[in-house]
Order: structure tokens, then C-alpha cells, then sequence
């Protein structure tokens, strides 16, 4: 194992394993959520990051290409996935494996969200190369990959190739059945035309030349001298009119011989055969014809003993040599028919090996290219319902796997987004509901030690009520006493001693008193109901301060229920 694939670099921060930064933005690129994960590896704070270009993170060894193809395919509607190397606010950096695509709202793009992990250290060399390859200006491409035909199959192409090459293949076969049997049909007919034909003429000439020959013999039997003429009861013409409609038939079938297709290595045996056949003709039945015709049955007979016999035997002789070529032609034609035969018999087998090792590789890469990630992607759907969102998908495919690829990445990161934030959410719940338990209890107790105050306040205040109306009652006699005093004549020595004026003064004065004691009275009683209705407040406030804590309790369950939902999944 290399070193470099197991040490980071200087000031180089490892992304822990598992976890995954996840940013949104606007679609000017400016943060609007971030995760601790995020400001905790990048260094910042989560309200540093809030409202912040991404860009703050970007590391200068990035090339700009990157980032121009990463909007370019972002403006698209389509997703980006990458790796990418950031800056950490102290100056480290870090890798992280990127997916990125668009949040879609009623069918427009209103942001982007932005899903990273930790990015494997092979993935990393490889980006190292590349992005100094593009930084040197040595290469245009970004991610380049090496070709694989799986990449561009889809389950439509596939099917429809499929079809193709079956339907081509038998027809090629059918063609090449049909165009042997053909050719082997017009090869049999011509070997037949040429052959059997042939021979069948060569063998009806040898007859016929024979049966002149015996014609001739049998005309020279007509002989006077001959004690067997008187047996012959025809006369000489019919033997020679036979050997003349031999000839004419002879002639016949050779110019039919020479008309079919004869091959060019027995024509000088055919015109020697032919040359025979006019000598035998033309210097034996020819004279001995005319022999019998004059009555020379003597010359007729020495033609027949030193002509015609030898010119025969010598046409035959070359009629077997013609016919023994012509049977080695045949032979070597039909070893040459029977060669081609399984020439085409083993392009034939080849075919069908060949179209066999293409199904295989066709099959192959069909099952790479289709079954393969679909295969892959029930695995990783069935790794989701166990609660793991840690899949690595390629989505760079194209056709019908490409798309679902992508619809699962997307997915993948959608619901690591909303995990994310369920939990990061939940947690918060779950301490705001603690506070609110505290602040509801320290409200309950606050409530319950005024409700005893307040009860404590309204027994004085009753207390106090009773008084003032003691002393009302006391005011009324006092005032009831005062106003007698004052209608009294003057022979009251109390009167005459006090004078007019005093008793008068001391009425307005126990009617005041009388009065204040009477408002006194009332604000007190005014004063007993508004304290009651304190009290009575207080107790519904305890009643609604009870409901706030069973509410707070049941959000801490909840907070609590969520985060162990959200992490019953491992999204990184």
C-alpha cells in the first residue's frame, strides 16, 4: 500500500468518516442552511456561513474550469458530482466527495443543495492530476474516463440491438443456406449437363459408329459369292441408308457435345476424338460405302479389314481417353464443390461462433450495464429501508440506468438534506422544550407562592372590611348624635358653654367622617371582589401553567422520538 494513500498532506483536514457537510444557496450561490458538520470541518461558525458566498470556502488550487462545468451543468437542471478540494478558514484544507443539483419548486430551480462526504484517497489523486493537467493547460477534458459501452446502453437500445442483430444474423444465415443451395444446384446442373449429358452423347456416338460399322459388315454380306446372301432378303441401300442417318445423328449429338460447356482442358481431347471420328468416317464407311454401292464387295471388305476396324478401334481408344478426363474433370470439380462446401460450412460454424461470442459480449455488457445497477440499486434501496444512505452512485450513465442513477443519488441527498435538518431541528426542540419546562415551572412555583399571597392580601383585606364597617356604624351614631346636638335649644348648658358655631363645626365634621367611612367601605368591598378575582386568575393560570408543562413534556418526547428516528439512518 502506498504511503501517500493512507497519509494526508500538510494542513490537510480528513472529513470524518460517515458524516456529510451539507450546504444550500440561493441561485446566486449565497448560504441560506449549513450543518455542524460543515462549519465544524470548514472551521467557521454556522452564523459566519449564514448569508456568505460558497465561494468562501473555495481553495485557489482549484481550477475555474471546474467550477464554470459545475454551473454550466447546474443551469442545465442537471446534477454535479465531483471532487473538490476547500479552504478551511485557518488556511487547511480538506477533501470532499460532491454531489450537487437543484431544488425544484413548482418546476423552477429556486437553489441549489449541495451534499459532500469524505472522498476517497484514490478519487483524490486522481483529481490532483487532473486539476494540474488543467492548470499546465495539458488537457481540456474534465473527469476524463475510459470508454465503456455499458455507459451508453439502455434497456430500449439494448432490447432493440438485440432484435437487430438476431433478425440480420438469420437473415445472413438464410442468405448464405440459399445461396449455397443454389450454387450447388447450378453447379450439380452444369456437372450434369456437362457430364452425364456428355457422356451419355459420347456413348450414343460410340453406338452409333459401332452399328455403321456392323452395317457396313452386313452389307458386305450381300455377296453373290457369299452362299449366305440369298438369307438376306433387303436389298444393299438399307445399310447404307443406315450408316448415312448414323452419320447425320453422329453429327448432331457432336455439334450438341461441343455446344455445352466443356471444359478447356479436354477440348484438344475432344478434337482429337472428333478428328478420329471424321477419319473413321470419312477414309472407311465413306469408301466402303461406295464400294458396296458399285458392287465391290471384295474392296468393301479389304476397307472394313484395314480401315475401318483400326479407324474405329483408334476412335474408341480415344473416345474412352476423352471420357476418362472428362470423369477426372468431374472429380476434381466435385472435390472442388465439396471443398467449397465446407469452406462455407466452417464461415458458417465461424458465423455462428462469432455471433455467439458477440450475444456473450453483447449479454455481457447488457448485464453490466443494466442488470448490474439495477441489481446495485435494489441493494442500496434495501441498505435504505435498514437506515444506510451511504451509497455511491455513478451517475454519469446514460438511457434509462443513467436516469435512474441520478433519481437515486438525487433522492439519496435529498433525504440526507432533510434527516440532517430533521435531527439538527429535533435537537433544538428538544433543548427549547427543556427550557420551556424550566421557565414553566419556575412560572408554576412563582404562581403558586403569589396564589398564597394573594389569598394571605384578601384575608386582611376582608379583615380590614369589617372594620371599616364597625367603624361606619360608629360614624352614623356619632353623626346621628352630632345633628341632635345641633337642633337642641339654648337651655342646654352644654350648648351655651360650646357655643352655636362648635356644634355646628363638629356635624360637618362627623359628616365627613361618616362619608369617608362609607367610600372607605365600598373601595374596600371593591377592593375584596378585584382581589378574589386575583385569586381566581391565579388558579387558571396554575390550570394553564399545568397544560404548558404536559405540552413541553410531550415536545420533548417528540424531540426526542425524532432524533432517534433520525438517527436510526446513517447518512454518511
Amino acid at each position: 500500500m502506498k504511503i501517500s494513500s493512507v497519509i494526508p498532506a500538510p494542513h490537510e483536514r480528513i472529513v470524518p468518516p460517515g458524516e456529510i457537510l451539507v450546504s444550500r444557496t440561493d441561485l446566486r450561490g449565497v448560504i441560506t442552511y449549513t450543518n455542524s458538520v460543515f462549519a465544524g470541518v470548514s472551521g467557521y461558525g454556522e452564523d459566519e456561513l449564514m448569508g456568505q458566498s460558497h465561494n468562501i470556502v473555495r481553495h485557489p488550487d482549484m481550477p475555474t474550469a471546474v467550477f464554470a462545468d459545475m454551473w454550466r451543468t447546474l443551469k442545465m437542471g442537471r446534477m454535479w458530482h465531483g471532487i473538490l478540494k476547500n479552504r478551511c478558514k485557518n488556511g487547511d484544507h480538506y477533501w470532499v466527495d460532491a454531489l450537487i443539483l437543484p431544488v425544484m419548486e413548482d418546476e423552477k430551480t429556486v437553489g441549489y443543495l449541495s451534499v459532500r462526504r469524505q472522498a476517497r484517497r484514490a478519487d483524490i489523486e486522481t483529481a490532483q492530476r487532473q486539476y494540474q493537467a488543467l492548470r499546465a493547460g495539458t488537457t481540456r477534458a474534465l473527469w476524463p474516463r475510459k470508454f465503456r459501452l455499458d455507459r451508453y446502453l439502455s434497456i430500449r437500445s439494448g432490447v432493440t440491438l438485440g432484435i437487430v442483430f438476431v433478425t440480420l444474423m438469420l437473415l445472413l444465415g438464410a442468405a448464405i443456406g440459399l445461396g449455397t443451395i443454389a450454387g450447388a444446384e447450378r453447379e450439380l446442373s452444369a456437372m450434369h449437363r456437362e457430364k452425364v449429358e456428355a457422356g451419355e452423347s459420347l456413348g450414343r456416338i460410340k453406338f452409333l459408329m459401332a452399328d455403321s460399322r456392323a452395317q457396313i459388315m452386313l452389307a458386305a454380306l450381300h455377296d453373290p459369292k457369299n452362299p449366305l446372301s440369298v438369307a438376306h432378303d433387303h436389298p444393299v441401300a438399307r445399310h447404307l441408308d443406315s450408316v448415312k442417318e448414323n452419320e447425320l445423328e453422329i453429327d448432331r449429338l457432336w455439334q450438341a457435345f461441343r455446344a455445352r460447356a466443356v471444359p478447356g482442358s479436354v477440348t484438344e481431347l475432344a478434337d482429337s476424338y472428333w478428328a478420329a471420328v471424321v477419319r473413321y468416317a470419312d477414309n472407311g464407311l465413306l469408301p466402303a460405302r461406295r464400294a458396296l454401292a458399285l458392287g465391290n464387295f471384295a474392296g468393301a471388305n479389304g476397307f472394313i479389314i484395314n480401315r475401318i476396324n483400326p479407324f474405329y478401334d483408334e476412335a474408341n481408344r480415344r473416345a474412352d481417353k476423352l471420357a476418362a478426363q472428362m470423369m477426372n474433370e468431374s472429380g476434381q470439380r466435385l472435390a472442388a464443390e465439396r471443398e467449397l462446401h465446407e469452406t462455407v460450412q466452417h464461415l458458417v460454424i465461424a458465423g455462428i461462433l462469432g455471433a455467439i461470442a458477440i450475444m456473450v459480449g453483447a449479454a455481457w455488457s447488457f448485464f453490466r450495464g443494466v442488470v448490474g445497477p439495477v441489481e446495485a440499486r435494489i441493494r442500496d434501496l434495501e441498505r435504505m429501508a435498514k437506515g444506510r444512505l451511504d451509497a455511491h452512485v455513478d451517475v454519469h450513465g446514460r438511457g434509462e440506468i443513467g436516469a435512474l442513477n441520478r433519481a437515486f443519488a438525487a433522492t439519496q441527498s435529498k433525504l440526507q438534506y432533510l434527516l440532517d435538518n430533521t435531527f439538527r431541528s429535533a435537537t433544538q426542540l428538544s433543548a427549547e422544550s427543556a427550557q420551556l419546562k424550566t421557565l414553566v415551572r419556575r412560572l408554576s412555583d412563582g404562581i403558586e407562592d403569589q396564589h398564597e399571597r394573594v389569598f394571605r392580601v384578601l384575608d386582611r383585606i376582608n379583615q380590614c372590611a369589617e372594620g371599616i364597617a364597625g367603624l361606619s356604624q360608629h360614624a352614623e351614631v356619632l353623626l346621628a348624635a352630632a345633628e341632635k346636638f345641633a337642633d337642641a335649644d339654648g337651655a342646654d348648658g352644654a350648648v351655651v358653654a360650646l357655643g352655636q358655631s362648635s356644634a355646628e363645626g363638629c356635624l360637618a365634621h362627623a359628616r365627613e367622617l361618616a362619608t369617608s367611612i362609607r367610600i372607605l367601605s365600598f373601595t374596600g368591598e371593591e377592593m375584596s371582589r378585584e382581589m378574589a378575582r386575583v385569586a381566581d386568575f391565579l388558579v387558571d393560570d396554575r390550570e394553564a401553567m399545568h397544560t404548558m408543562w404536559t405540552a413541553a413534556a410531550h415536545l420533548a418526547r417528540t424531540a426526542t422520538s425524532l432524533e432517534k428516528a433520525a438517527g436510526y439512518f446513517e447518512i454518511g
